[in-house]
This record gives C-alpha cells, structure tokens and sequence, in this order.
C-alpha cells in the first residue's frame, strides 16, 4: 500500500514520477472516492505528467479518450451509468481489454469487469485543500 497526501494543487508533480509508475504498470486503475475528492483533478495532472490532451470529467460522455506518447487513456466516469449492462453497451469490456490505459473514476458498477492486476486510488478529503491518495490492489476481487 502506497500513500500520498496532496495539501495544494502543486503538490501533484512532486507525487506523479511514483504515482505514474505504478499506473503503468497496471494499465487498470479504479479512482474512488466521495464527489470533490480530486479524481479528476488527478487525472488532469496524470495527463500533463505523461504527455496527453487535457484531461476533461466524462461525466456526460462516459468516456474521454486522450493521446499520450505511448498510447491511449480512456478516462471513465460510471457515476451516470445504473446497471452493470450499461457497460456492455459502451463497449467497457473492449476497453479494458485494449492494453490501453484505463482510468475509471465511480468504479464500483464494473466489478465483474476487472482483472487481476487492477490497482485502485482511494481520495479521501482532509480539509478544504488537503486530499489523501492511497493506493492498494484491486479491493473489489
């Protein structure tokens, strides 16, 4: 278990060489916490650490797609979807099968989705600008 506590928005390029590394890795990542925890937040500075378009919340589309130099990140957002079928309809399953990097904030309706090596991102608030990361295994198997 890694952690990381984020006290201004700044603190996100002194953590994301670490961060990015494992995420990587792991191609999967699930982003969960309350509403205002900072996932998005994350992501964007995730995408400048790594090279890619401007990170933007999915909430409307579902799903964001940006460009970095070593492929794609789909950036998910499931807080809209209410039905595990919804994901078949998108196409959730291709996506996470792809090789591609996949973000996905509200992750808990894709749980029979994940492989094994899915990692997740808890965001907990502190204070008005303080937020606590913790990275685990995925939880959800």
């Amino acid at each position: 278990m890694e952690q990381w506590v984020v006290n201004k928005e700044e603190d996100y390029k002194d953590i994301m060489p670490e961060v990015a590394e494992f995420i990587v890795s792991s191609k999967i990542v699930l982003l969960n916490g309350e509403m205002g925890s900072g996932k998005t937040t994350f992501v964007r500075h995730l995408n400048q650490f790594l090279g890619a378009d401007q990170a933007s919340s999915p909430t409307f589309s579902i799903v964001n797609q940006y460009q970095y130099d070593n492929g794609i990140i789909n950036h998910f957002d499931l807080y809209r979807l209410e039905r595990a079928d919804e994901l078949s309809e998108i196409g959730f399953e291709e996506y996470l099968e792809s090789g591609n990097l996949c973000l996905i904030e509200w992750p808990a309706l894709g749980k029979n989705y994940y492989p094994e090596n899915t990692i997740i991102i808890e965001f907990s608030i502190i204070d008005k600008s303080t937020r606590k990361l913790v990275l685990n295994s995925n939880i959800f198997k």
